[in-house]
Order: structure tokens, then C-alpha cells, then sequence
């Protein structure tokens, strides 16, 4: 849909025999609900959590899903790297592992209780690793003699996971639905509303997530305790460690070390790529009608930081390595200047996308030709 003084704009559209105002609001915020609820496949909670404080842990993932959806697809591309990290690190130990246990480890599947049985300490995979490598515990093995497979196989997970395969399908049915009316539209030349294109956004991001964490197991609420078997200071064997796995450490898999830059060039820039895709997605508006020529320009200006700020944030967390000294050093200057610029940026773009409705193309409305192409 090109801008131009000619288009027809409409305000509020009652439900009528093609759609309405309210049509469109209900099936972007259902699907943009959708998308941050069922494909978040949350940590391990720590052990003392109850359900109340579990549900207001995912409720602030969801929120910041809502502002910051690539931070939640980067989160899945940070995990699924550690995951496959974890399963060669545990393969080199005699283990049998496959990714769903590597991802049950990084998502914080095992824990360790203090000699007082007061605190319980989540174990991060590599400390695990670590651990296991230097004989301070054991993974529990089926009881046939010389067997390295878990105790703890793929279907033990998945019997832990609380994931409802009928919900799933409906979670995608829905999503894909408004994926081929979106697509309809476009290939008969009929508008779509800001709030759709903001809604491609998350439905890309979540697509992104579902495939990044398709072996990990999905709300998982039970960790396995092991039992530690060296004599090693507590302070030593617990340092660094808390009640719970944080969601993401900071830095896409162990393998992205100095000495390897070159070798892992390809994948680091294409993740970068991919997560700079959501702020992609609003800027494919760039010919759109706006309701006035300053939301044109706001809408522009906010769509191209959220891509320049997501590429750029990627890239200090694949190669922090390369760029501690230079963060630590000017972190009063662009952490700030980060924070406030993409926040502004990603709030207009949600808030604006709403304001739109107000005013937009009255073709956003027509939905006889998208029937004719989907039946």
C-alpha cells in the first residue's frame, strides 16, 4: 500500500459483512497473546517457589515480550547454543545425551542442597559439566551395568513438561490463520493496518522461538536434586550459583571464545540478522499511509533503531569478549543513551500502531477478496 494524499482514510469501522475495527483489534491481541504465552518455554522455577510466585515470574517475561520481542527470540538463540554446547561437553564425559536432556541441564533441571538443607543452588550447565568432570557428583544412570544413558530419558522429561498438545495446535492454528490472511491481503493488493504489521512482528519472533526450542521441554515446574560426593569447601562448590538458572547468561555459547572469531563468523552475523527482524518488519511499512506526516516520520526513525539497536546489542553479546574493556569503560554513554532510545522507540511502535486505527485506509476493511482467495 503506497502513501499518497489520495487514500481514503477511516476512522472507527463498526463489524459489518467484512470487518471491523474491533475484528482487527481482537485478532491481533489474541495472537499477539498467544505468541508471548505458548511459545516462552520458561526455566526450571526455583525449588522454593510457589504457583503464585511462579505465574509472576512468566507474567515479566511476557511483559518484556511485549516491548521487546527479540530479546525473547535472542534468549532461545542463547539457549539453544548452550544446549548443543552442553550435549557435546556431556558426550565427551561418557555420557549418552540428547538435546532435550542438554536443554533440561540449561534450563536448570538439577540442583545441589546445602549441608544444612536450608538453600537449594540451581546448576548452571557449565558448572555442572565442571562438577561431573572433576568427580564432585554423578548424573543418575539406568541401573544396567556400564550404562551411560540418564536415568532421567527424553519421555521422563517430556512427562515432566506440562505442555498441552491440543492447546499447541490450537496456539498455531490461530497463528497461522493470521498469518494467510495477512498474506492474502498483500497478494490481492489490499492494505493491512499498522497493528497487523506490528503483530507479523511478534508472530515472526515467536516462530523464531517455537523452532529454536523445539526439543525444550515446556514448562517444566520439577528439578532432579544430586547429591554431591567430594569433600570441596561449600563456598567453593557453590560460588556463583543461586536458587534459580538465569533465563540468559549473556553470551551465545562457550564456543564464541577469542581465538574463534573467524572460524563462527557466518552464525553469530546471521542470528544478528534474524534478530533484527522484528524491527525489519515495521520498517516493510515504509510506504504505508499514515494518519499524519509526523507519525510517518516517527514510525520511520522508531522502526529503524529497533534494527539498528537489536543488530547492534546481538553483536556485543556474541563478541563481549572483543568489547568488555570498551562497554566497561563508555557504559555511562551508550548504556543510557541504549536504553532510552530503544525504549522510546519500541513504545512508539506499539502505542502508534494502535493510535493508527483511528485513521487508516479504508481498504484495511475489505475482506471480500481475501475470502475469495483463501475459499
Amino acid at each position: 500500500m503506497s502513501n499518497s494524499s489520495n487514500t481514503v482514510l477511516q476512522g472507527w469501522m463498526p463489524e459489518s459483512d467484512g470487518r471491523g475495527t474491533w475484528s482487527i483489534l481482537w485478532s491481533c491481541l489474541s495472537t499477539t497473546f498467544i505468541c508471548l504465552w505458548v511459545a516462552f518455554h520458561p526455566n526450571v522455577p526455583a525449588a522454593t517457589d510457589n504457583q503464585w510466585q511462579i505465574m509472576c515470574h512468566r507474567l515479566q517475561w511476557v511483559a518484556l515480550g511485549a516491548l521487546a520481542p527479540e530479546w525473547i527470540a535472542f534468549t532461545a538463540c542463547e539457549q539453544w547454543s548452550h544446549a548443543r554446547h552442553c550435549r557435546n561437553r556431556l558426550q565427551t564425559l561418557g555420557y549418552k545425551c540428547s538435546l532435550m536432556q542438554a536443554f533440561h541441564v540449561v534450563m536448570g533441571g538439577f540442583y545441589i542442597v546445602s549441608q544444612d538443607k536450608q538453600k537449594t543452588y540451581a546448576l548452571r550447565w557449565d558448572r555442572l559439566y565442571q562438577l561431573l568432570k572433576d568427580g564432585h557428583i554423578e548424573l543418575p544412570l539406568k541401573e544396567e551395568s556400564n550404562s551411560s544413558e540418564w536415568l532421567l530419558s527424553d519421555r521422563d522429561i517430556q512427562d515432566r513438561s506440562k505442555a498441552d498438545e491440543l492447546a499447541k495446535a490450537v496456539a498455531i492454528t490461530h497463528v497461522l490463520w493470521f498469518a494467510v490472511q495477512c498474506i492474502a491481503r498483500t497478494a490481492k493488493g489490499l492494505p493491512i493496518s499498522l497493528l497487523e504489521v506490528t503483530t507479523a512482528g511478534y508472530v515472526y519472533c515467536a516462530a523464531m522461538c517455537y523452532c529454536l526450542w523445539w526439543s525444550k521441554p515446556y514448562n517444566v515446574q520439577i528439578a532432579t536434586k544430586l547429591e554431591v560426593k567430594s569433600e570441596l569447601p561449600w563456598n567453593k562448590l557453590t560460588e556463583g550459583l543461586s536458587d534459580r538458572v538465569p533465563a540468559t547468561l549473556g553470551q551465545i555459547g562457550p564456543e564464541f571464545a577469542p581465538g574463534s572469531f573467524s572460524s563462527n563468523i557466518g552464525w553469530p552475523i546471521s542470528i544478528c540478522a534474524l534478530v533484527a527482524g522484528f524491527g525489519g518488519i515495521h520498517v516493510a511499512a515504509w510506504d504505508f499511509t499514515f494518519p499524519s506526516a509526523p507519525e510517518e516520520v516517527c514510525w520511520k526513525v522508531a522502526a529503524i533503531i529497533s534494527v539498528a539497536w537489536s543488530g547492534f546489542l546481538g553483536f556485543i553479546m556474541f563478541f563481549i569478549d572483543f568489547c568488555e574493556e570498551w562497554l566497561e569503560r563508555y557504559a555511562e554513554i551508550w548504556l543510557p543513551f541504549f536504553a532510552v532510545s530503544y525504549f522510546i522507540a519500541r513504545l512508539y511502535l506499539l502505542v502508534g500502531a494502535f493510535l493508527s486505527l483511528r485513521a487508516s485506509p479504508a481498504g484495511i476493511y475489505d475482506a471480500s477478496i481475501v475470502a475469495n482467495f483463501v475459499f
